[in-house]
């Protein structure tokens, strides 16, 4: 088992449990994240950073609210669910916080993630956080992409239904987002569908079923 699951995603583990009732053991992802990304403009027109919300599946979230919700309520307890996304940002650092930024085919370097929060709502767990550039990139210079996934495939992140990605600050004006679907290959998506909860698949691999957002401003 990769480091980071024994904490965050260690609990994806128990989640994936749950689920075993209503589908087969086989086959990844195993746990779903519905994205919402703001990209963060200054005044310059420079994207700065991104807001990232993320609301997990029925499952999951369903583990959470067990373990943090003691009364009932819906709710939760407000310590234990910023403890959750306090060690939650800590464990994804090493994995880019499942956010791959790129400008001009090169990664995109970060800042320190000091800003997040986590909730639940209708039911799902919900986690959020600021993730910012250790420099302003020029969309108008270079060619700015980014994607949210699981190396792994463990999970599978997708935006939202109606695209998910949103601008934030006057420098934005001008500027338009393009969501391209991913297209894996017939072989990837079989050995995808022939990994069972406790395999990993190479580091990288969830790359091929992520979607891509390209970001062009004139």
């Amino acid at each position: 088992m990769l480091p980071w699951r024994k904490g965050f995603i260690g609990g994806f583990l128990v989640a994936a449990c749950l689920a075993l009732s209503a589908g087969p053991v086989s086959a990844h992802p195993h746990v779903w994240i519905d994205l919402r990304s703001t990209l963060l403009f200054n005044d310059r027109g420079e994207i700065t950073g991104l807001d990232i919300h993320w609301a997990f599946d029925e499952f999951y979230s369903l583990y959470v609210v067990e373990r943090i919700d003691p009364d009932g309520d819906g709710k939760g307890d407000r310590k234990a669910l910023v403890d959750l996304a306090a060690q939650s940002i800590k464990e994804l650092k090493d994995y880019r916080y499942f956010t791959f930024a790129s400008s001009d085919g090169k990664a995109v370097p970060y800042g320190t993630v000091e800003t997040f929060d986590a909730d639940i709502k209708d039911g799902r767990f919900i986690m959020t956080f600021t993730l910012p550039f250790a420099e302003p990139v020029d969309p108008r210079e270079s060619a700015f992409t980014y994607a949210a996934y699981d190396p792994s495939y463990y999970i599978e992140i997708v935006h939202a239904e109606g695209g998910g990605v949103e601008f934030a600050g006057t420098g934005a004006t001008g500027c338009a987002s393009r969501v391209e679907e991913p297209d894996p290959s017939i072989e990837q998506v079989s050995l995808a569908a022939a990994l069972d909860r406790n395999q990993t698949a190479a580091s990288g691999f969830g790359a091929f079923f992520a979607e891509t957002v390209h970001v062009t401003c004139g």
